[in-house]
């Protein structure tokens, strides 16, 4: 108060003078400049891994600071810098990130029965990216800061795990497919074949399965990968009144065979 005070009457004593005729008006007192607010930084914390979900906390160090935040499979950013990163993300999200920013801790949580808070593959490194964000400038504010946190292990040993398949609705172009794994924890690719092809490659199909993943983007590996049950109907994948198997096989998160490949009765397509 005393501060405020005197500032008032200084104010008050440069604009009319002083009641002295001997004394010199004075120059208002400046204000101190505010100190520049400290450069935002980020922590990462996981509160709990689960084999299908992350829970976890951003903590910025200004509360009042505003920010972004973007989860992407790690094998995705591997052979990406920060800068580049952080440019894919604001190519990507461009449409929602004004209206995503957060202010504060943000804590990303399962609700208890309720599904994952994305589609997380088990056993598997994921990659966040937090930087300062203006929604009004459309810039990012501060340098962008990487963690990485992964999925658990789920129970089960790959060696173990066997597939049952079954084709329906078959014409000539399309066929459903129920494709079951006995562990749906484990992540697995599989895909259909010409029984031709497959009668070349029998004898190799893991070396098959690994030169389909070197010949494969990042991206290509993470999304070929799944886990649990597929049923699908494919309507124009199939060539008429020809043969075809399915093959499948457990994988780790760079799509590399951790157990043989499992091959199907063939089925053929109709006229």
């Amino acid at each position: 108060m005393m501060k405020k005070h005197l500032l008032i009457l200084t104010f008050a004593a440069a604009l009319f003078g002083s009641c002295s005729d001997n004394t010199e008006p004075q120059e208002p007192i400046k204000p101190k400049p505010e100190p520049p607010i400290e450069k935002t930084t980020f922590n990462a914390n996981v509160l709990k891994q689960e084999w299908d979900n992350i829970d976890f906390e951003i903590v910025p160090s200004n509360d009042k600071a505003s920010y972004y935040f973007a989860l992407r499979p790690t094998i995705e950013c591997l052979q990406l810098t920060d800068k580049q990163l952080l440019e894919s993300i604001l190519a990507h999200d461009a449409a929602t990130i004004d209206t995503h920013t957060k202010q504060g801790t943000t804590t990303i949580q399962r609700v208890a029965g309720q599904p994952a808070t994305m589609n997380y593959h088990p056993n598997t490194s994921y990659t966040l990216l937090v930087f300062g964000y203006d929604a009004t400038t459309h810039k990012p504010t501060t340098e962008p800061a990487r963690f990485t946190m992964r999925t658990a292990q789920p129970d089960g040993d790959p060696a173990a795990c066997t597939f049952k398949v079954t084709f329906s609705e078959v014409t000539a172009n399309g066929v459903k497919v129920d494709l079951i794994p006995s562990n749906p924890k484990l992540l697995y690719t599989w895909d259909l074949m010409h029984l031709t092809s497959y009668e070349a490659y029998k004898n190799v199909m893991k070396l098959y399965v690994e030169t389909l993943v070197e010949e494969s983007t990042p991206e290509e590996i993470y999304h070929m990968a799944t886990f649990g049950e597929v049923h699908q109907v494919f309507p124009n994948v199939l060539t008429p009144q020809t043969s075809y198997v399915l093959w499948a096989v457990c994988i780790d998160e760079k799509g590399a065979p951790t157990a043989e490949v499992y091959v199907s009765e063939p089925f053929t397509s109709g006229k």
